[in-house]
Parts: structure tokens; sequence; C-alpha cells
């Protein structure tokens, strides 16, 4: 019987050895950190609030991470995720939502983004089209990642009397979650020192409109239980 030859090894298969070696001392090095970010708003009024999740110099270092990590002027972050309550507040009256969890596009209007602070001026009939807690975006400034909508509410009574019910009565717990894989650059500085990346495209938020009118001094209110996923650079 004849033996196999085994075949010799060619220049390919040696660099395809040689890549997959540095790949793995590449994965060997990565190193994820974890920021936390929390919000307690209780001034919900119509059209619309702004959360800014890309305000890193807001962020605190949380499981393991700490604060000499960020020491760099660069990094990527991967991902987040959201865990958001809303409750009546001291509002009793229904209130209608539509939450969208968005990221900018470079395209987006020039006026519209602070490329210092991350603040959105954001104009009805320009950047988005409301009425009533109903809301839709222009799409040629906004990436959608995930979007709600619902009502809260006790008919205008105290929550400790009987009412109709309402669509989702009193309260509501969601959560939003997004890849993100954008590098954030700081070229004057640390990243985490950023209230925003001055690349649009790497600006993520959470816009909440509703159509509670402030007349009455009654708000609803909303939390937020933040997670950011960083990748370390050197």
């Amino acid at each position: 019987m004849s033996k196999l030859l085994k075949a010799k090894p060619t220049a390919i298969t040696a660099l395809a050895k040689a890549v997959k070696a540095i790949q793995s001392k590449m994965k060997a090095k990565t190193i994820l950190l974890n920021y936390g970010q929390q919000v307690d708003n209780i001034f919900l009024s119509a059209d619309v609030d702004q959360f800014k999740l890309s305000n890193y110099s807001a962020w605190t270092p949380i499981f393991g991470a700490a604060g000499d990590d960020d020491d760099a002027n660069k990094m990527i972050h991967k991902s987040f995720g959201v865990d958001m309550l809303f409750t009546l507040g001291n509002e009793m009256d229904q209130i209608n939502y539509t939450v969208f969890l968005v990221s900018l596009k470079d395209s987006c209007r020039g006026a519209m983004f602070n490329n210092s602070s991350g603040a959105l001026s954001l104009s009805s009939g320009t950047d988005y089209y409301f009425t009533n807690g109903l809301a839709l975006l222009n799409k040629k400034s906004f990436n959608i990642h995930a979007m709600k909508r619902f009502s809260l509410g006790n008919n205008g009574v105290n929550q400790g009397d009987s009412t109709a019910q309402t669509q989702y009565g009193s309260d509501r717990r969601i959560y939003l979650k997004a890849r993100c894989n954008k590098k954030v650059e700081n070229p004057a500085g640390n990243w985490k020192d950023l209230n925003c990346s001055s690349d649009p495209s790497d600006n993520y938020y959470i816009l909440v409109f509703n159509d509670n009118a402030i007349a009455d001094a009654q708000y609803q209110r909303v939390r937020m239980n933040i997670i950011h996923t960083v990748e370390q650079l050197a």
C-alpha cells in the first residue's frame, strides 16, 4: 500500500498561519471596560425631551473599571443597554409617548448638532413631525435603532383611586440596546473628557416625545439605568 504524501507548506499556508497567530495575540490583548450612566427626569414635557447617551464625561467606571483605564485619547464604543421605567409622577392625566433610540447621520442638518456639547436643536416640521404625543422622525438626519409607543395615566384621578384601565396603566418598563462599534477620539486629551464626539455619527440619543402640558405644573417621570461597553485602546 502506498503511503500518502503530506503536502509541503507553501508561502500561502505559512502566511495564513502567521496571520492567525497575530489575530490570536490581538484578541488576547483586547480589554473591555464598562461604564454606567443614570438618568432621573421628572419634568417630561411636550414636544420632546432629549437624553445624550454619548456624554462620555458623565459616565461612571463600574464592574472593575478604574479611573486610569480611560487614560487614552481614543476608544471603541462597542455597545450599550438601557433599562427604562416610566411612571406617573404627579401627573394623573393620560400622556401619549413615542420613544426613539437614535444615532445621527453625518448628513444631519448642520444647525441641529452642537459638536462641543452634543446638544440637539430640534425643529418641528424639519427634524420631526408631531401631534398629541405621536411623532415621526426625519430619516435624513437619524438612524432609528428602536422605537416604542405607549400611553400612561389614571384618567385625571389619584393613583389610589380606581378608574378605567388606560393602555399601560400607571407605569411602563422597557429595555433598549444597540451595538455601536464607533471609534471615538479626542485629539486634545482623554476620550473620557469629551461631552460628545465631534463626529455626528458617533453620537446616540434617546428622544422621548410626549404631549404633557406644563401649565398645571404636573409631570410624569422617567428613570434610566445604562451600561456602556468600551474597548480600551492604547
